[in-house]
């Protein structure tokens, strides 16, 4: 709501006002009594945050050896979007909504192979809190360059293809 507001009353060139952009609804998950249901990272970012910073400008690099953030939706051949050289960036929240009419997992991906983002250890089909039923949502507390599939579940309850990478 704050950026639409803050879009209708921005000013051109030639001081005149923008017209009013259409304001989607919030999503429910944006409530604030509703965000505060799942997992979460500090609103400044977590302690480490100076830290990564000052990694990023130590190298002369900056943030170019973190990869571009992309999404694939229903990939026809699901290709790595893993790369060995990638450094981690911030930390950030990925929200992931199961809009689909299947249960599906939320897997992180280290070496091919699918982790809960909830609990490093556990396989993401073994952890509950990485499986959405239709309509369900979670946030993922993550950093940028982390790789996720999102998978369905199939009928017989295995994971199937990557909805989502």
């Amino acid at each position: 709501g704050k950026a639409a507001a803050a879009g209708a009353v921005a000013m051109t060139g030639e001081n005149t006002i923008v017209p009013e952009c259409p304001v989607q609804p919030l999503a429910s998950y944006h409530n604030p009594d509703v965000c505060l249901t799942k997992p979460s990272r500090p609103s400044q970012g977590l302690p480490g945050r100076k830290a990564i910073y000052d990694a990023l400008t130590a190298t002369g690099n900056g943030a170019s050896m973190i990869p571009n953030m992309q999404t694939v939706v229903c990939p026809l051949e699901v290709q790595s979007l893993e790369n060995p050289s990638a450094i981690r960036g911030f930390d950030t929240t990925w929200i992931v909504e199961n809009t689909s009419s299947s249960p599906v997992v939320v897997a992180w991906v280290v070496n091919g192979i699918e982790y809960s983002p909830f609990e490093a250890d556990k396989s993401a089909m073994d952890d509950p809190k990485a499986i959405l039923k239709p309509g369900e949502w979670t946030s993922v507390p993550t950093f940028e360059s982390f790789v996720y599939h999102v998978r369905e579940i199939e009928e017989d309850g295995n994971a199937g293809k990557v909805v989502l990478q």
